[in-house]
């Protein structure tokens, strides 16, 4: 048994507070039996967006080689990003869906078809495929419907959480990067009074925080919240009484810190109005030392140094920006030493009953979504074909490779592009790049590896429950909670 269902127990008992708060028929070319038995090929039949600018082409490189390892013929209808939802909605609607709808999130039109019976509970089947068992089950029970799995959750980082800092500042100032929130303060006003980039000026500031439109989304106050014992979102006492984080002492206090980081001028007075588009320039110009936000973030703006002073690349092509950057992924405060987490999900592939009839070819298409999360399927949806995108050195390295002919690189691109919104990950990501530089010490400072900062994770207890005033009026609610706390 696994542990999901012991904690969807407690999550069903709280739906009512929560509320309170805040295409193909089934007849044919299915794919290969279970039982190993040889037999024709099959199809299974799949819809998924598009947020290339081309749709791949039909037996591309990357579908040959995922038929290959799957044993499966593949049949996908692609739809347009911008036009997804609306096209999701359609098909609910219609009689014609696909074996594997791809769900980009628990919007209405899907949360009314789950309540509806439309699509497959999958608790009792998850356990029969070796890969699929290997579901993280905190990030299972955030996917699914008031504790029920009705879709494998395609995989995104839970830690994603990092502090950004200015190394070259830190070391001017013989700093060490700060372990606690009183560290992170002093690191603040050093970074404002201490002339850190010793030009003799008094032209610097702490921490840049721009614009944030809602909460609870990984935002820079999310995050200082959570350092200081906040919940996220929600939290459930042992009674099952669901609160929101704005009630607890953590959440406060929080406040207070960042009006005192406000008064002592650490932060941009701008902070309600400055775009994010323009949130990176203070402190690649030199204005400010540190921006809370996501670890992509840190390496994207690693990068940016990297380009600003000219660094020359290394023998694979990267350039390393870490003499002026270095990230950690959160502070403590007394006892409490937590992280902000993401969902860890990014919709789900979701099996319809109308075009899935029976049980035997709902394991049909459980097997295929299970070989989709073997090493080597998750390795090709990712990186592409080797030999082609990539291929492996004398030392077993990965190295990357470029298509030289533009056309059938572009192409290659939209292929890629749309087969990885298909791919799920549940087993982990397969992605053997050799790490250098900057990228290498992102892993030391155990923003993925390393330490287990997945253990400091806080997550939304009620993250999978499904609140009709959340529905409805949860944008609403957002809007002011947000604007009472920047007031």
């Amino acid at each position: 048994m696994r542990k999901k269902r012991l904690i969807s127990t407690l999550l069903v008992s709280t739906m009512v507070a929560s509320a309170a708060l805040a295409g193909c028929s089934g007849d044919s070319n299915k794919g290969k039996t279970t039982n190993g038995d040889a037999q024709e090929t099959k199809t299974i039949k799949i819809m998924a967006p598009l947020l290339a600018e081309s749709t791949p082409k039909e037996g591309n490189e990357i579908q040959t080689a995922l038929e290959e390892i799957t044993g499966y013929k593949l049949d996908v209808t692609w739809v347009p990003n911008t036009q997804y939802s609306d096209r999701v909605s359609v098909t609910l609607n219609g009689n014609d869906l696909p074996d594997i709808l791809v769900a980009t999130g628990k919007d209405n039109s899907i949360i009314s078809a789950v309540d509806a019976g439309a699509f497959w509970q999958l608790d009792d089947y998850i356990d029969e495929y070796p890969n699929l068992a290997k579901m993280d089950e905190d990030i299972q029970l955030n996917a699914s419907f008031n504790g029920k799995t009705y879709g494998i959750y395609r995989s995104r980082d839970v830690m994603r959480a990092a502090i950004i800092i200015r190394r070259d500042w830190l070391e001017n100032l013989d700093m060490e990067v700060p372990k606690t929130t009183e560290d992170f303060l002093e690191m603040l006003r050093a970074f404002k009074n201490d002339d850190p980039d010793g030009n003799g000026q008094d032209d610097t500031y702490g921490l840049t925080i721009p614009k944030w439109d809602g909460m609870n989304n990984l935002g820079p106050f999310d995050q200082i919240a959570v350092w200081f014992g906040a919940p996220n979102a929600f939290a459930v006492d042992e009674e099952g009484n669901v609160t929101p984080d704005f009630y607890s002492e953590g959440y406060n206090e929080a406040l207070d810190f960042m009006k005192q980081l406000y008064d002592e001028g650490l932060i941009n007075q701008d902070f309600v109005t400055l775009s994010t588009d323009d949130w990176n320039n203070d402190f690649i110009n030199g204005k400010s030392g540190c921006i809370i936000d996501l670890q992509s973030r840190g390496m994207s703006i690693a990068g940016l140094m990297a380009e600003k002073y000219e660094v020359e690349p290394d023998e694979k092509g990267n350039k390393d920006g870490s003499e002026w950057v270095t990230m950690i992924a959160n502070v403590s405060y007394g006892d409490v030493d937590a992280v902000l987490p993401t969902s860890g999900y990014a919709g789900m592939l979701l099996i319809p009953k109308s075009s899935v009839k029976t049980e035997e070819e709902l394991k049909e298409v459980l097997t295929f979504i299970d070989k989709l999360n073997s090493d080597e399927a998750i390795l090709l949806v990712n990186k592409g074909v080797e030999g082609l995108n990539y291929e492996f050195d004398e030392n077993g390295n990965y190295v990357q490779l470029t298509i030289e002919d533009e056309t059938k690189r572009a192409q290659n691109k939209a292929d890629l592009g749309g087969y990885s919104q298909i791919g799920t990950n549940v087993t982990g990501y397969v992605l053997p790049a050799a790490l250098t530089g900057f990228q290498l010490e992102t892993e030391r400072i155990a923003i993925r590896d390393g330490e287990d900062v997945k253990a400091k994770a806080v997550f939304n207890p009620v993250e999978s429950i499904i609140s009709e005033t959340q529905n409805l009026k949860g944008a609403t609610l957002k809007t002011i909670i947000s604007d009472a706390r920047i007031k």
